[in-house]
C-alpha cells in the first residue's frame, strides 16, 4: 500500500521521528519510528516485511508505533521539543540542538562530527560514534 507523507516532527534528544501519512483509501495515521532517513512530506513510501520503499530507494526503519491519526495528539506532539529542520538555519552553529541531537541523520544535511558531540557534566565532550 502506497503511503504518503503530509508532516513529519522529530525528537532532538531521542532521535524518533513522528510522521503522519494517509492512503489513498483515506486512512490517516501517525507513524512513530526511527530510521536513516527523515520523513518530509509530500514524500511517498510503501512497506515491506523488511523494509520500507521512500521515493524508489529501500531503506530500514525501526517501527515504535502507528496510532490512528488525532488532531489533539499530532498537537501535543508538536508541543515536545523539535528539530527545526524547517528553520532558516544554514549552519551547524544555528542549531540550537546540535550539542544533544540523537538524529542519525541530520535533515539540513550538518556535518556529523559537530551534531554528534556534547558537553559533559564535567563540561568536557563526549562523542557518539
Amino acid at each position: 500500500m502506497k503511503w504518503t507523507i503530509h508532516n513529519t516532527l522529530v525528537c532532538p534528544y531521542s532521535g524518533v521521528a513522528f510522521s503522519s501519512i494517509s492512503s489513498l483509501r483515506f486512512l490517516k495515521f501517525i507513524l512513530w519510528y526511527e530510521a536513516d532517513i527523515l520523513l518530509l512530506p509530500g514524500e511517498s513510501m510503501k512497506l515491506y516485511s523488511s523494509s520500507v520503499l521512500i521515493n524508489e530507494q529501500y531503506h530500514a526503519v525501526k517501527v515504535y508505533n502507528i496510532t490512528r491519526y488525532d488532531e489533539a495528539q499530532w498537537e501535543k506532539l508538536r508541543e515536545r521539543p523539535s528539530c527545526p529542520y524547517q528553520s532558516t538555519a544554514t549552519t551547524a552553529n544555528a542549531c540550537s540542538y546540535q550539542a544533544h541531537c540523537a538524529i542519525k541523520r541530520c535533515p539540513n544535511n550538518f556535518p556529523r562530527g559537530l551534531l554528534g558531540s556534547r558537553p559533559s557534566a564535567s563540561g568536557s565532550v563526549i562523542t557518539r560514534p
